[in-house]
This record gives C-alpha cells, structure tokens and sequence, in this order.
C-alpha cells in the first residue's frame, strides 16, 4: 500500500474554509483511494495532516497529478503554512499483500 501525506499549519481563523474545501475533496474521492483522511492534531490545534492511500504505486503517481492532490497543496499555502509533502510505503509484515 502507498500513501501521501501532506501536513501544514491552519491558523483557526481559517480552520472552518480549510475544513470545508476538505470535506469537498473526502465526498469526492475516486475509485483510486483506499483512504482519505482529514486529522487534525489534538495538543497543536492548527497543525492538520492530509493522509490518501492507494493500493499500488501508479495510482499515488497518478493521483499527484490530479487537481484534487493540487487543491490540498493549495489550501494549505493559501489558508496558512504548507509544512511538509511526503510518500510512505507499507509492506505487510507477515509476507502476504
């Protein structure tokens, strides 16, 4: 399984747009996604991680060059701080996939 996250700071003057602009994306998800997740931290109330899983890697590939994997970037430069982007990798630990 792969995933993307994307992590960023909202300040909460801004948390009620980036939640919907979120929830669009979650209602829409594709075939594609495995998951797609919206968390937002509980100690750090404005640090939020975007999490979307695929079930192999062409998928993630291809779902990076989609408008919805920009319109998160996107939301967190405009609402507030894009901290960090990055790809994971799972493998199941018993040798079955």
């Amino acid at each position: 399984m792969y995933s993307i996250n994307v992590k960023g700071y909202i300040p909460k003057q801004k948390s009620k747009e980036f939640k919907q602009h979120m929830k669009q994306l979650v209602s829409q998800q594709s075939e594609e996604t495995i998951e797609f997740s919206v968390l937002q931290d509980m100690i750090i109330e404005d640090l939020y991680q975007v999490k979307v899983s695929f079930s192999d890697k062409r998928r993630m590939f291809s779902f990076m060059k989609s408008e919805n994997y920009a319109t998160i970037s996107g939301s967190f430069r405009v609402l507030g701080i894009l901290k960090e982007k990055f790809m994971l990798e799972y493998s199941s630990l018993s040798g079955e996939e």
